[in-house]
């Protein structure tokens, strides 16, 4: 909580201003970006977390600075350039995390799995049964979080009807700062 009250008019726009001062975003890109990021800071008043996926035909794009900077600005971010099934779930569920994925076209077309979690994670009430200890006991993982996924080429499917994508392409000099 903010001990003052906050503009949601200014607060967007400064998302926006941040986001395209500093990438080479697509038409909306940083009004996709801030919305999405006020989407992380209030994911409990939602039923349902759309997935961001940030894509490219070709390297050097800028996917992995988006998901830099959404560090910065999204609430208990978890910057992972690979994480399997079994970190996944346990990570949100004990932690609650924004989940900020990079190159996803390494490791996520081959393992169902995990896909699987990422698409059961994008509405609440999402779980994993897993099976733990010596007794076998039964334990219902929560996989619900906001996600963000950057990588070359498109997602599976099944995650692309989930998200809103966000298709980077290289900046030309001087389009953006990089200071």
């Amino acid at each position: 909580p903010w001990p003052d009250p906050v503009n949601g008019g200014d607060l967007l726009t400064g998302l926006m201003e941040l986001f395209s001062t500093y990438l080479g975003l697509p038409k909306d890109g940083d009004l996709i970006l801030a919305l999405w990021t006020l989407h992380a800071h209030a994911i409990s008043a939602f039923v349902h977390s759309p997935r961001l996926n940030i894509w490219s035909a070709e390297k050097g794009s800028g996917k992995s600075t988006v998901l830099d900077m959404l560090a910065h600005v999204c609430p208990r971010s978890l910057r992972l350039d690979n994480v399997s099934t079994a970190s996944m779930f346990r990570l949100v569920h004990e932690y609650g995390p924004t989940m900020l994925i990079d190159e996803h076209d390494t490791f996520l077309m081959d393992n169902e799995e995990l896909r699987g979690a990422l698409n059961s994670g994008h509405r609440r009430g999402g779980v994993f049964p897993r099976c733990e200890g010596d007794a076998h006991k039964v334990k219902l993982f929560k996989v619900f979080a906001a996600t963000a996924l950057a990588g070359l080429g498109d997602l599976p499917g099944t995650l692309v009807d989930r998200s809103i994508r966000i298709e980077m392409q290289k900046a030309i000099k001087g389009e953006v700062n990089t200071r």
